[in-house]
């Protein structure tokens, strides 16, 4: 009787584990589904199911569901995406999960990098809220390239690094350049580490 009590609650502890799982990746599906095109790379609410469907289809090196994380990369069927996008989850202990947004837009268009492509949204009563200010402070470069990384709590930090032609002119466009610093969450805030300066 003691045996079969125990395994049973084995049984029960392994189910409730696969629904968290399974719930959470329900819960990320649906944040790719109805984030706002501003935070998704313009990407139009009614294009993400297929959009999702695409990626689902097709993950490697695009979509972890499990991993809570999104590397889109708009070569061949862009679906209205003006930008790379990536987007990670990260968890908080009894509240709701931040979701970190990247779009790499000097890299897309050559613009300039500016404030516009890196947010940090919490989803409130079925509205998305901007706590950017809240949780990067101001010693965090909003203009950088920031690379979160698929299985570990970290963002990368790199600069966009303009492109020049071969007799030097300046151009419209940016590739990724040095690193320099990373950001680490603890599942409370964020903690910057820059790069040390090379001497």
């Amino acid at each position: 009787m003691h045996c079969h009590s125990l395994f049973s609650l084995v049984i029960i502890f392994l189910t409730s584990l696969s629904r968290a799982e399974q719930d959470s990746v329900s819960n990320f599906r649906e944040v790719l589904l109805h984030l706002p095109p501003k935070y998704c790379a313009d990407v139009p609410l009614e294009k993400r199911k297929a959009w999702l469907a695409s990626l689902e289809k097709n993950p490697t090196d695009r979509l972890y569901l499990t991993s809570k994380f999104l590397h889109w990369f708009s070569d061949g069927e862009s679906y209205g995406a003006t930008s790379m996008l990536w987007v990670k989850q990260f968890s908080r202990k009894g509240k709701a999960p931040l979701i970190f947004v990247h779009m790499a837009k000097p890299f897309a268009n050559g613009s300039r990098p500016e404030k516009n492509q890196s947010f940090v949204l919490i989803q409130n009563n079925n509205r998305w809220q901007n706590v950017t200010e809240e949780f990067f402070n101001e010693d965090v470069d909003l203009t950088l390239h920031m690379r979160p990384i698929r299985d570990t709590p970290v963002i990368q930090l790199k600069t966009y690094a303009q492109i020049f032609s071969d007799d030097g002119q300046p151009q419209k466009a940016y590739s990724f350049g040095r690193k320099m610093g990373t950001l680490t969450w603890d599942g409370e805030r964020f903690t910057l580490e820059p790069t040390p300066k090379s001497r």
